[in-house]
């Protein structure tokens, strides 16, 4: 099934384009965006910045016992 915004969950249409791709968007920025960037262990969420969000005094437990903290500090930095 080709991939399109009618076959993706509900998200702002701001986030896709006249052909329903989506576009990375500041404003509405979606998971694989805001997602730890296993590429960069040293500083997993510094890309955060480019959507407006601080990162600071976030880290990443190396069990991931705190992924409800890391959560919620994007979902505040979002204003939700």
């Amino acid at each position: 099934m080709p991939d399109s915004a009618s076959t993706r969950p509900a998200s702002h249409p701001d986030a896709f384009n006249a052909d329903g791709d989506r576009i990375i968007n500041r404003d509405h920025p979606g998971a694989h965006e805001l997602a730890p960037n296993a590429w960069r262990a040293d500083a997993p969420l510094d890309h955060w910045r480019l959507f407006g969000l601080d990162r600071s005094g976030v880290h990443i437990a190396d069990d991931l016992s705190n992924l409800d903290e890391i959560v919620g500090a994007v979902l505040r930095g979002l204003g939700r």
